[in-house]
């Protein structure tokens, strides 16, 4: 297996560990899933920590999202799995929905159980995340999941709302969904 290193020196590119898409060199998130390269961040900031260089990344377009932030009542927030051909569509307008995959053991189910996308191997826990919507708005929220939530390439503290805009890309663990907001009028 070629590494990023090696794959950086040969062509001048990135692989992206989560999806496998291949980024030009220089590059600080996959153009496919909005993933952090890590290898380049090594390189920017002479360390894989990402604490290093989360302000450069909020900086850049990390949190900059071309799509509204307006979630009216009575819309849709589609979520559309990345790399699995895959969509649900949920309605947050009522309640939160919680985001995961189902228990084995106690048969309990979160509202958007992603279980059958593979959720146990990509490291989404059973009570991962929630979105919740309030005043026209819908926020994420990580619930203090183990392998972390992540709004356009940066990971999300815990037990902390943060607004999403249609078009976002967000990730828990190592699953990837864009989201959509879907007007049903």
């Amino acid at each position: 297996m070629v590494t990023n290193e090696e794959s950086n020196n040969r062509g001048g590119f990135i692989i992206c560990q989560v999806c496998g898409h291949k980024n030009l060199a220089g590059t600080l998130l996959c153009d496919n899933c909005s993933s952090i390269l890590q290898a380049d961040i090594s390189k920017r900031s002479g360390t894989r920590d990402l604490n290093d260089v989360l302000p450069e990344l909020q900086t850049g377009r990390v949190f900059t999202t071309s799509g509204t932030g307006t979630f009216q009542h009575g819309m849709l927030l589609k979520l559309e799995i990345t790399d699995q051909n895959a969509q649900m569509e949920v309605d947050p307008s009522r309640r939160q929905v919680v985001v995961g995959r189902r228990d084995p053991v106690s048969r309990r189910k979160p509202d958007v159980d992603l279980e059958d996308f593979d959720g146990y191997r990509m490291g989404v826990s059973r009570k991962h995340a929630v979105f919740s919507y309030l005043s026209g708005e819908l926020a994420l929220q990580d619930y203090g999941s183990a392998n972390g939530t992540f709004l356009n390439g940066v990971r999300l503290p815990a037990h902390q709302a943060h607004k999403i805009h249609d078009g976002d890309v967000v990730r828990l663990g190592h699953l990837s969904m864009r989201v959509y907001f879907v007007d049903v009028d």
